[in-house]
């Protein structure tokens, strides 16, 4: 009683051990079973700590590391039974697959439970990391939505900036050269500049304004494609000597693919303004079924170009938001001076032929 007493006891401080040294641990409490069992023949007392052992030992150590313990102390422990089965009153051919029966018992059931729990263990830990590659993916998502939204904006406001303050420049320009020699085409220059002035503020304004979720205000519409006589003759107000003309039947492109028109002609007049001041332009809107194509071409001048910085963009960003809507642009020199060309997919809606039963 007293030698089942110290293996027990013996067992349990060994248990404590089991997180640190889990390998260490099973051999000390398995051996201490199977010399209980052959100095005690049919004493089993010390199982339920080999147990105990087994189970702990495969939950802290993965598959190989674990079976290189319980493999030997399994086949130790079949040697035990095999020894003390005769003085425990087993008859011969049971022996062996009482030793058998014991080490499934042992050490069997209890590795199957151990890897039920590790398998569920891993199963919580690859969803916690799906959950935050989830997560990560998401976060990644939205950053980059935020980054094209700033993007957009950021050449909304260059577009409108520059468009404007082109016009600012030159109508200042021309208000001070005709000072002493055209006072009514002065103040025709002025009025132009503080009309510039104006809607570039409105505009900015409008714009930024997007970016404020507390703004009560009414927001103005963003331009499209129904404004671009309007646009040409703004640029006509301030002195450029252009001419706009529509030739096939006017289709429908998408809004955003209108603002992009819009910002690309008040680009290609800013800049004929700039390089040929007072040079004839033309701009021809194409439609046909499929496209939109709209040229912007000016004529040859003798005058200097105006001294205006350059916007730092220019046809690579209009190039670029162009792409974004699937159009294209070409610019280049003609035989009398420069053309640019915008071209952009059309949308068509259904007939109403085609929607008719017969």
């Amino acid at each position: 009683m007293s030698l089942t007493i110290a293996a027990l006891v013996a067992q349990a401080i060994a248990l404590l051990g089991g997180h640190r040294f889990p390998g260490l641990t099973l051999a000390v409490v398995a051996l201490l079973d199977c010399a209980l069992l052959v100095v005690s023949p049919g004493n089993s007392t010390g199982s339920l700590g080999t147990v105990l052992a087994v189970y702990g030992t495969r939950r802290e150590l993965d598959r190989g590391r674990a079976f290189v313990w319980i493999g030997p102390l399994a086949a130790i422990s079949v040697a035990a039974a095999v020894i003390a089965g005769p003085d425990a009153g087993i008859d011969g051919t049971w022996i062996v697959p009482f030793g058998i029966a014991r080490v499934v018992l042992l050490f069997g059931i209890p590795v199957l439970l151990a890897e039920v729990a590790v398998s569920r263990v891993q199963l919580i830990e690859a969803l916690r990391q799906r959950a935050e590659l989830a997560e990560r993916e998401q976060t990644a998502t939205a950053r980059h939505m935020v980054q094209q939204q700033r993007t957009q904006m950021a050449r909304e406001l260059h577009d409108i900036a520059a468009h404007h303050l082109t016009g600012i420049i030159v109508s200042a320009q021309a208000a001070g050269a005709l000072a002493d020699r055209d006072r009514p085409e002065q103040r025709r220059y002025l009025a132009a500049l503080q009309a510039d002035a104006r809607e570039a503020l409105d505009h900015l304004r409008q714009t930024v304004g997007l970016l404020r979720s507390d703004d009560g205000d009414r927001v103005l519409p963003a331009p499209g494609i129904d404004d671009l006589p309007r646009v040409v003759q703004e640029a006509a107000h301030r002195g450029t000597p252009v001419d706009f003309d529509t030739v096939g039947e006017p289709g429908t492109i998408g809004p955003v693919a209108g603002v992009v028109v819009i910002r690309g002609v008040q680009k290609a007049l800013a800049n004929a303004r700039k390089h040929a001041p007072h040079a004839p332009v033309t701009v021809i809107a194409l439609w046909s079924s499929v496209e939109l194509r709209v040229a912007i071409e000016n004529g040859s001048t003798t005058a200097t170009p105006l001294a205006i910085p350059a916007s730092g963009y220019g046809l690579a960003g209009l190039r670029e938001r162009l792409m974004l809507v699937g159009g294209t642009l070409d610019a280049g020199p003609t035989r009398t001076g420069w053309q640019t060309t915008l071209t952009l997919p059309t949308t068509t809606a259904p007939s109403a032929d085609k929607d008719e039963h017969p």
